[in-house]
């Protein structure tokens, strides 16, 4: 049995490498000269990871950081006396690929994010 991809060039298996951006076509012939072909695919998974991987208030003096309890899902902060709440912009990153929603909205993820209230 003889092995070629596309291009005509020999294979062997565990050993030459191809590149497999685009669908390869593996060319088998037989001891009598018969042939067939294999088209082979490969496609790229998507990232499942969906965390929130860093969390602040960069405009407070000094820049409040959270602390992520990634088990519990909770992100702790703790800004200075007299913080108004109702105005503080959050800066934070999430896994690559993730989409993150809010209650009033959702976009998504570009790492890091500013997000701005309303």
């Amino acid at each position: 049995m003889k092995l070629t991809n596309g291009s005509g060039a020999s294979q062997t298996s565990g050993t030459t490498a191809n590149n497999f951006t685009s669908d390869v076509v593996y060319f088998v012939t037989a001891a009598d000269g018969t042939t067939t072909t294999y088209t082979a695919t490969v496609t790229t998974a998507a990232n499942t990871a969906k965390a929130i991987t860093a969390f602040s208030f960069a405009g407070l003096s000094p820049t409040v950081t959270g602390t992520i309890n990634e088990s519990a899902k909770t992100i702790a902060l703790t800004v200075p006396y007299g913080t108004v709440k109702t105005a503080l912009v959050s800066t934070f990153t999430a896994s690559a690929g993730a989409s993150v929603k809010l209650t009033n909205g959702s976009w998504s993820l570009p790492s890091p994010l500013a997000r701005v209230p309303q």
